[in-house]
């Protein structure tokens, strides 16, 4: 079998450099993504620490504030923190801050508390799972860690994969409405691509959540859009197919934002 191989590279030299170029490559790029994981991961834990100290110092200001609302330094210092503050807040703390602003009672800042304990709680997930990936003796965290990096990776060279499949296609087709229907089934195929990478992505870091019927019914849309391309051929068959991709990933993403907000308005 060794000599076999040997022989297939002796032969070939154009395949020989092929695999030196692809292995080399992703060496390098299984380091750089590594570095850049932990940097991001090490960039997010201070901005998580700095987060928890804000909103623990703002949280214990309130509350003074409302043991003892009649003293106009305690209020003159949460006035303070909370400009401090305001950059990490969300559009609901900005509108309760707000309407503090305007009034002046300290009991209006009773809402701003929950909010604040939402963000510190989620916060303290976030950090614990981040430590986790950081700090973990698990061989099952150590297996995890060591493949993330080749997530992007093999991201990457299946689009160049995809583009040469697509580029050595083309230049085969003669006819003008071939390469458009071509170019247009690329596009089709990129979108699915793409997808397919956020929903992994997110799902290994264990974001994915409960996605329900209508959305996985999104998911079949725009996944599966290129294999119903291909069952018809008509250039305007692959427009309308594109459209309705394209309309799918909207409706996606408005469905989510609405998600996001009712489940931040229930905690």
């Amino acid at each position: 079998m060794w000599k076999d191989i040997a022989a297939l590279f002796g032969s070939n030299p154009v395949v020989t450099l092929l695999i030196l170029v692809v292995g080399t490559s992703t060496l390098w790029m299984y380091k750089e993504f590594k570095e850049i994981l932990n940097r991001n991961n090490i960039a997010k834990l201070n901005l998580i620490n700095e987060r928890l100290k804000t909103f623990g110092k703002l949280e214990a200001a309130i509350a003074l504030a409302l043991k003892k609302p009649e003293d106009e330094s305690i209020l003159a210092k949460l006035y303070d923190i909370l400009g401090e503050s305001s950059a990490l807040f969300t559009k609901e703390m900005r509108e309760v801050t707000r309407t503090f602003y305007a009034q002046g009672h300290p009991h209006i800042l009773s809402a701003l508390q929950i909010f604040i304990d939402n963000q510190i709680n989620t916060s303290r997930e976030e950090k614990a799972e981040l430590s986790k990936y950081e700090n973990s003796t698990d061989v099952i965290d150590k297996i995890e860690r060591m493949i993330k990096p080749f997530v992007p990776i093999v991201f990457i060279w299946a689009f160049v994969l995809l583009l040469v499949s697509y580029v050595s296609v083309l230049i085969h087709q003669q006819d003008l409405s071939a390469k458009i229907h071509w170019t247009m089934f690329f596009v089709s195929v990129l979108i699915s691509f793409m997808f397919v990478c956020v929903l992994l992505s997110v799902g290994l870091d264990n974001k994915l959540g409960k996605q329900g019927r209508y959305r996985w019914l999104l998911h079949s849309v725009i996944l599966f859009n290129p294999i119903v391309f291909k069952l018809y051929t008509g250039l305007w068959w692959g427009l309308i197919s594109i459209i309705v991709q394209g309309f799918a990933i909207i409706l996606l993403i408005k469905k989510q934002k609405k998600a996001k907000n009712s489940l931040f308005l229930l905690k």
